[in-house]
């Protein structure tokens, strides 16, 4: 199977956007970092390439254990890193409820914020992810028999889009439906049905360079109408959602790039190994800002660039060990092990050959 360099250097991509858009928060003087604001889209981008590389990477011989062992040690080994390290950052101070949700991957189906985004707040993602791996198994036979994907990715996404835009204006609604499994899966399975289209002949009119026009210009009509006019975490979930299917369009035509062996800048060394980073970077992030949030927040002029510098660099030095040390060594362990102890099948009237 053809490696998907560009997906993984766009990964590098995203992770740093929602890197930016939490120093933003912080940080809502600067004038630079304001197009970040809307970084939070980032884990939108995340879900639908989940869905789309997971349905490229499906076939038929592989059975519902081994993909979700596969799953389990992709995700969980880290997962658990960044909890025993935010629990030594907060020196234990977490509620035990938190801890415990948070282990389980189940945190994110709470209404209450403080428990969706408890310990290590950018893990309500995982919540999510686990909910979608746990489906797609099933999923994918019941979505694989749909005609016409594209079609039903554009009327999926446009409703969605719909029912988000009715929800921005009820306190407490929005907010939640951005962080609940359930409602995000609609994002996962767009890239879900963009595969397929991608599997059965179609390609992104334009390649990558309209797909990345129509995704910066809606990016920056929302940024700009999320800062000047509608800024609330109730309206996050429309704008995530707006963003969806270019998101998944631009998904797809980076991969229709590599599949016909284009060079493309994300498919370059030093991306595809920020990409590799990216899973580290994406969660080791809200614990280095919980160390530098003092300077951070308080430094002015040149001290805030510095400031700003020492998180980026912080957080991209811990994720290269926390991947180097913990994620890849022990998902291939992981891996390992399954293999060694999976049972061989044996077809009939084999054992009398073999013997």
């Amino acid at each position: 199977m053809h490696y998907l360099r560009s997906l993984t250097g766009l990964r590098s991509v995203a992770a740093l956007l929602v890197l930016l858009h939490h120093v933003a928060v912080l940080r809502p003087d600067i004038g630079l970092l304001r197009p970040a604001e809307l970084g939070y889209v980032g884990v939108t981008f995340f879900f639908v390439l989940s869905g789309f590389v997971l349905t490229y990477s499906w076939n038929d011989a592989m059975t519902a254990r081994d993909f979700y062992v596969k799953r389990l040690a992709r995700i969980y080994p880290l997962h658990l890193a960044t909890i025993a390290l935010m629990l030594v950052i907060d020196r234990g101070e977490q509620p035990l409820s938190a801890v415990v949700a948070n282990a389980s991957l189940v945190h994110a189906w709470w209404p209450q914020q403080w428990m969706a985004y408890s310990v290590v707040g950018a893990a309500w993602s995982l919540s999510c992810e686990a909910f979608f791996y746990a489906l797609f198994p099933f999923a994918i036979g019941a979505v694989a028999v749909v005609r016409r994907p594209l079609l039903q990715a554009s009327l999926l996404a446009s409703a969605v889009v719909a029912i988000a835009a009715l929800t921005a204006s009820k306190t407490g609604v929005g907010s939640y439906f951005f962080h609940l499994p359930m409602v995000r899966f609609s994002d996962f399975l767009i890239g879900i049905l963009l595969c397929l289209s991608l599997r059965r002949g179609w390609r992104p009119p334009g390649g990558v360079k309209a797909m990345l026009l129509v995704l910066c210009g809606g990016y920056s009509v929302l940024s700009w109408v999320q800062h000047e006019q509608f800024n609330g975490t109730d309206r996050q979930w429309f704008y995530s959602a707006v963003l969806a299917l270019p998101f998944g369009l631009l998904i797809a035509a980076c991969a229709v790039r590599d599949l016909d062996g284009r060079p493309f800048v994300l498919a370059t060394r030093i991306w595809v190994r920020l990409g590799e980073w990216s899973f580290a970077l994406y969660l080791v992030h809200g614990p280095v800002l919980s160390v530098l949030r003092a300077p951070l927040t308080t430094s002015e002029g040149t001290d805030a660039v510095l400031a700003i510098l020492s998180v980026l660099f912080v957080s991209l030095a811990a994720a290269a060990l926390l991947h180097e040390l913990v994620e890849a060594p022990l998902e291939r362990a992981i891996r390992r092990a399954w293999t060694r102890r999976r049972p061989v099948r044996v077809e009939p009237g084999a054992s009398a050959a073999l013997g």
